[in-house]
């Protein structure tokens, strides 16, 4: 090799690590923003639930409780309020938000193809 190949092997090989390492950690900010959303939303769904539960236990303001909560159904909103605290609750409302707003901006950009007023 000669000077000026060897100048170009090295550069090469500094740019490939230079990349990789860019990547590595653009990966590593996407997942720690990835997990610090969806625990916001694991955390969103639980305080959801666990104000329902205090809604039926009569602390809602200008709510009346239920009448009579019955400690089944206690014991299956203790349940859903375990689950809404899961990865997986998590995605799935995500996935069911994301859907819902496709489906609106699918139905403006059709009216405004087709020439109609968008609301």
């Amino acid at each position: 090799m000669t000077g000026g190949e060897a100048t170009k092997a090295a550069l090469g090989a500094a740019s490939a690590g230079v990349t990789g390492a860019t990547t590595s950690i653009k990966k590593n900010v996407l997942f720690d923003q990835s997990i610090t959303t969806f625990i916001t939303k694991m955390d969103t769904l639980r305080l959801t639930k666990w104000n329902e539960i205090l809604c039926k236990i009569g602390r809602c303001p200008n709510v009346p409780g239920v009448a009579s909560y019955a400690v089944a159904e206690a014991f299956t909103d203790l349940e859903e309020y375990g689950r809404c605290g899961t990865l997986e609750a998590a995605l799935r409302a995500v996935d069911a938000k994301t859907s819902e707003e496709k489906k609106e901006v699918e139905k403006v950009h059709e009216d405004l193809k087709t020439g109609k007023t968008p609301p």
